[in-house]
């Protein structure tokens, strides 16, 4: 078996794959360095255990297509022939041949399912003989994953409902597409939220001074100070406050 892997920059300089977490991304690097001449793994667990790797990130290699699953449990580097060219004198064929005989390459040299085939309830189906063939059952392994959200989604999703300006919402969903804070910052940043929807700024004048939320995130305004007690001239009308203007004069504060 050839001993060295290359990567292409076509792939790995995509949005999709950048757009993954960084813990996703350093997963398809170890998968592809421990991959067979054919581009199959067999002992991903083991992998993801050494690089202490989650579930949710091989959910979301798979998700973006990025390795292709069978239901033997091996894996492979859907981009393998793009990543790579193994001279003859170099090349061991894979031992995953049943596998194998179930893909083809696409006119990018990329892996896909055979003509004529499906996935169908987790499984590839033939659309002729309806015999299921080995395709992974990814229900089976890691729960659902078609349709389901990637984390910061979610996040947008609770954040957007709670802020109390409804404007620029593609903004804010492209700042947490593009952050995908941790489970930490959110937790922070929802905080601070609550804290700032009772301050006194956010609360005159019907709210006519509470920022965009866009403006909020990309300024980083969870981190400014928020004010809560009431001025005391918010406490009166303005005829009062002025008949009460004595009591600055003799130093009596709010």
């Amino acid at each position: 078996m050839a001993q060295k892997r290359m990567f292409s920059k076509a792939i790995i300089n995509s949005d999709s794959f950048i757009e993954m977490p960084d813990s996703s991304q350093v997963l398809y690097f170890y998968l592809a360095m421990q991959a067979d001449d054919d581009g199959f793994v067999d002992n991903w667990k083991s992998i993801m255990r050494m690089t202490g790797k989650k579930e949710d990130d091989l959910k979301i290699l798979i998700t973006k297509k990025f390795i292709i699953p069978f239901e033997s449990g091996i894996v492979v580097i859907k981009h393998w022939r793009i990543h790579n060219y193994i001279q003859n004198d170099r090349y061991t064929e894979t031992k995953y041949k049943q596998e194998k005989a179930l893909l083809s390459l696409d006119e990018n040299k990329a892996y896909v399912l055979q003509q004529g085939q499906c996935i169908q309830d987790g499984y590839n189906v033939d659309t002729q003989n309806k015999n299921k063939n080995q395709i992974l059952d990814i229900n089976n392994i890691y729960g659902q994953i078609e349709g389901q959200k990637e984390e910061w989604e979610g996040q947008f999703e609770e954040f957007y409902k709670k802020y109390p300006k409804k404007v620029k919402k593609q903004e804010v969903k492209k700042w947490f597409k593009k952050n995908k804070p941790s489970s930490e910052l959110f937790s922070s940043i929802m905080g601070r939220l609550e804290q700032f929807r009772g301050s006194v700024d956010w609360l005159k004048d019907n709210g006519q001074y509470i920022p965009y939320p866009s403006t909020w995130l990309n300024q980083k305004r969870w981190e400014d100070e928020i004010i809560t007690k009431v001025p005391l001239k918010s406490a009166f009308n303005q005829r009062n406050y002025d008949d009460l203007s004595y009591l600055y004069s003799n130093n009596i504060k709010e």
